[in-house]
């Protein structure tokens, strides 16, 4: 054994897995890798307790240890798909995604093919052939004489090679001979003459003039948008040229938009807020949610409206054949959409959820050490903050810079492991490579403005901003008890928002919005290489206001937020933050 003298921060890597339960991770934990910038706080914070009895020598007795506090800070440059299942726990809810196809590779439906004999209820069922990273298990639920004649997916694990159909099974019980018929989450070919992607089953949850974004395909000319001509269960036809090839387990079809056919999109500005209508197409299928955003508009003539301008769209509400639009990125203007086939971009939606649709999730927090002995380069050190519920994030916005995140968790242990015992078990996930958003050019739009039920492109409070923060808390706290080392569980209060925002003096209206608690809204959106992240708050007050006036400078106005529920403006607007992920966007979005 050869011991370092020290070891260099380089060697320090990030990941993080989903318990099951608060401290309790699955029997095959992924990991998923951060590229975190720096820490603040990360690890256990010792309590101890002194005997300070009376005694003539005047000195203390040792102590004890008597409580941990876990914690931890990330910070984390804010990219475009490395965060978004991590931020489901920051906003305690899920994605809500329009349609994903491919990419999970995990099974998506399971049939008994045959029976077998001497079963019973509860057995598990694994599949004996195929490769997979995470075993699928599946679990007997009804027998007829040993004979298995109904099952459900425990797990649904990730499939690196696909078995053929039918499957045969190996079990905890005592019985042999079941075999079943696998339903996959994963593209499994693109033939050339007819223009598909093929799967298994469930394409056709897709639907006819959809836009679909193809990415992981070997060949560059399957990946991209596509638009859909025909929709089966096991091919999905697109009016683009694709090249023959059996793609990638990893292989998605995202859906991110839809493109009416002729005539059929009209915008309708005769009201006090524009409207979207249709005469076929049932909106309602689109779904959205009130308050996400869409974007308006193709990068060719004849998928764009003629009079009406282009861009973000906040919806305002949805119906069968409209859809109310506020807060557009321009205005608009009554426009028929004569022989245009207009596009319609969508995005998935992450936001702070009401009732049974508030999840938390808690977590392993992995930070690797390097290795004690130079000898031993893979025998690595590590470190763990488990039960962590996520507590705050604050996304930072300054200029000249990139737009970054703090990831605070509080925990309910800190955990260290030797390089002899080693890292936990699992499925180490891939890193992704991706690039930061910069401030500089890919921040088309920030917008703060008075709330209007009368204007969808209301006059903004300020032309520029020189750096912002939002802040989104949790307010958990660990729960103690007689018996625990740190904690046994966490308790969180409401969700809350805040930020503050430094802006060039425009107008003293942006003074006026703060003496008079006026409504206001914030939204931002950033965009790079065909894709972005929309952030919107529908209501919120400002704070502060003081000008700040300094010799040979230009003036500027230091505001603080505090954002509210949105229903206290607009019905439906049942959250307080929300955040659209988009995979596609036309190039004019940049």
């Amino acid at each position: 054994m050869t011991a370092v003298n020290k070891i260099n921060s380089n060697v320090v890597a990030t990941t993080y897995a989903e318990e099951t339960s608060i401290k309790t991770l699955p029997s095959t934990p992924i990991w998923r890798p951060l590229d975190v910038n720096g820490f603040t706080d990360f690890g256990g914070s010792i309590s101890k307790v002194s005997r300070t009895p009376f005694r003539t020598d005047r000195q203390n007795r040792k102590g004890q240890t008597t409580d941990l506090d876990a914690a931890g800070t990330l910070n984390h440059d804010l990219v475009q798909e490395g965060l978004q299942d991590l931020l489901q726990g920051f906003f305690f809810a899920s994605l809500r995604r329009k349609l994903d196809f491919g990419g999970n590779n995990e099974l998506a439906g399971a049939t008994i093919n045959s029976g077998g004999s001497g079963y019973e209820v509860g057995d598990k069922l694994w599949p004996a052939t195929g490769t997979y990273s995470v075993t699928p298990e599946l679990e007997v639920t009804t027998v007829s004489t040993g004979a298995i004649t109904a099952i459900k997916i425990n797990k649904a694990g990730v499939v690196i090679m696909l078995p053929s159909n039918p499957v045969a099974t190996t079990t905890d019980g005592d019985g042999t001979g079941g075999t079943v018929d696998l339903v996959w989450d994963v593209v499994t070919g693109v033939v050339a003459s007819t223009d598909d992607y093929q799967a298994a089953a469930g394409l056709d949850s897709f639907a006819v003039n959809d836009l679909v974004f193809a990415a992981g395909f070997t060949n560059a000319s399957n990946n991209g948008l596509k638009t859909v001509t025909v929709a089966t269960a096991t091919a999905l036809t697109v009016s683009q040229a694709l090249i023959d090839e059996t793609p990638p387990v990893t292989a998605t079809l995202v859906k991110v938009g839809f493109q009416f056919t002729a005539g059929d999109a009209e915008i309708d500005a005769s009201g006090d807020l524009p409207i979207l209508k249709t005469t076929t197409k049932d909106l309602t299928e689109l779904g959205l949610v009130p308050g996400e955003f869409i974007y308006i508009g193709g990068d060719t003539v004849v998928t764009q409206f003629a009079t009406s301008g282009m861009g973000f769209c906040r919806v305002r509400s949805i119906a069968a054949n409209a859809i109310v639009i506020d807060k557009s990125q321009a205005t608009l203007l009554t426009d028929d959409g004569a022989a245009k086939t207009i596009q319609v971009f969508l995005a998935r939606v992450l936001k702070n959820e009401t009732g049974t649709n508030i999840v938390r999730r808690t977590y392993n927090v992995e930070r690797l050490l390097g290795a004690p002995d130079d000898a031993s380069p893979t025998a690595i050190q590590s470190e763990y903050l488990t039960g962590a519920v996520p507590n705050e994030m604050t996304m930072n916005v300054p200029t000249a810079d990139k737009a970054m995140l703090d990831l605070a968790f509080v925990a309910m242990d800190h955990e260290q492991r030797t390089a002899t015992t080693g890292k936990k078990s699992g499925t180490r996930a891939s890193a992704v490579e991706e690039s930061a958003f910069n401030t500089s050019s890919n921040v088309p739009l920030i917008n703060l403005a008075i709330v209007s039920d009368t204007d969808s492109n209301p006059t903004p409070l300020f032309a520029f901003a020189e750096e912002m923060t939002i802040t989104i808390s949790n307010n958990v706290s660990p729960d103690k008890a007689i018996g625990v080392f740190g904690g046994f569980d966490a308790s969180h209060g409401n969700f809350v928002v805040t930020g503050s925002l430094t802006a060039y003096f425009m107008d003293v209206a942006s003074v006026a919005a703060v003496r008079n608690n006026s409504d206001v809204t914030l939204d931002m959106h950033l965009v790079k290489e065909n894709a972005g992240i929309t952030v919107d708050i529908p209501l919120m007050s400002l704070g502060e206001g003081r000008l700040d006036v300094a010799q040979n400078e230009a003036i500027k106005i230091p505001l603080s937020q505090e954002a509210s529920i949105g229903t206290g403006v607009i019905t439906g607007f049942d959250h307080t933050m929300l955040m659209c992920f988009w995979d596609y966007l036309p190039d004019a979005a940049e």
